[in-house]
């Protein structure tokens, strides 16, 4: 399966029942006047359908998992499965599924800390922007250059799920890789739209749920969105956070959200070099889901520590 056929599909599978349950929870919620919230609204679906097409657009450009699997297979002294091998068994197969989530989300962290947060903020700064943490805001349902993290999370994975493969002695289990790729995508982005969700955050009983299977909650994922709150790197699991001394306990009120300068969808999507005219911030009422600020000196953007 390409990029493109991939993140399309989970787009009309996962993150369609998270779009609906967010926009009637936003709708519910809304104090703004009608005419004002369509205004804003279209404006939101407009730029979100922008960035979606920027995520395709430069997802077709990069390998798909089976060509990245395929080419790390030699790398790592991976060879493919040989024909005439039996398959392996339930018990191996569910002991790949938890060493890859393990792995996955381990490589996740480390990239989200120490590349996406510090040097690489640039392409991950439109996933900070939104001050409302929806899965209707450009930035979190489409995110333009998810295709780098991507990239490095998934070679990352991938040499080391084929290293333990190697030493595993059973090399039909590449080709279990390749055939578990659609279903945990299908997971870890049922788990990252949870994390996003105004309507789940709304519940307790969610909380619970989510912490009794071992994966992060929506309100301990709003900490990580905090303009001025470090922490909760883990995008699937707060394993690694409270390992590794990152973990920030969801406070009772709810924090200043997104970034701690003066930004809007344009500008992250082009580095800062554009932004939105002030009478079309005005007219849509970007500050409503941005932080806009007045009077704007550009170089905010880089005097002020990242989030």
């Amino acid at each position: 399966m390409t990029n493109v056929r991939l993140f399309v599909t989970l787009l009309f599978t996962v993150q369609a029942f998270f779009l609906i349950a967010d926009g009637w929870t936003t709708w519910v919620e809304s104090r703004r006047p009608r005419r004002d919230a369509i205004r804003l609204g279209a404006f939101v679906f407009a730029s979100a359908a922008v960035y979606f097409v920027v995520q395709l657009t430069l997802s077709a450009l990069l390998p798909d998992f089976p060509r990245l699997l395929a080419m790390l297979s030699f790398v790592a002294g991976a060879g493919p499965a040989e024909a005439g091998h039996y398959g392996p068994g339930p018990a191996a197969v569910a002991l790949l599924v938890v060493l890859a989530f393990l792995v996955v989300t381990l490589v996740d962290y480390l990239v989200h800390r120490f590349i996406l947060h510090r040097w690489l903020f640039v392409v991950h700064e439109n996933h900070h922007l939104p001050t409302v943490v929806s899965n209707l805001m450009p930035g979190i349902v489409a995110r333009p250059f998810v295709i780098v993290p991507n990239l490095l999370i998934n070679a990352g994975s991938v040499i080391v799920l084929l290293m333990l493969v190697r030493v595993s002695g059973a090399p039909q289990l590449v080709a279990t890789l390749d055939r578990l790729i659609l279903p945990l995508a299908l997971v870890f982005s049922a788990i990252l739209c949870a994390s996003h969700s105004s309507f789940l955050r709304r519940y307790e009983a969610a909380e619970r749920v989510c912490r009794a299977i071992g994966i992060v909650t929506p309100r301990e994922h709003l900490v990580h969105h905090a303009a001025e709150i470090d922490g909760n790197y883990g995008n699937f699991t707060m394993i690694w956070d409270r390992l590794f001394g990152t973990y920030v306990p969801p406070p009772l009120a709810t924090p200043v959200l997104g970034l701690r300068y003066d930004q809007d969808f344009l500008g992250s999507l082009t580095g800062g070099l554009l932004k939105l005219p002030r009478a079309m911030r005005d007219y849509f009422g970007v500050a409503a889901v941005c932080r806009i600020q007045l009077d704007t000196d550009r170089s905010d953007r880089h005097n002020v520590p990242q989030p």
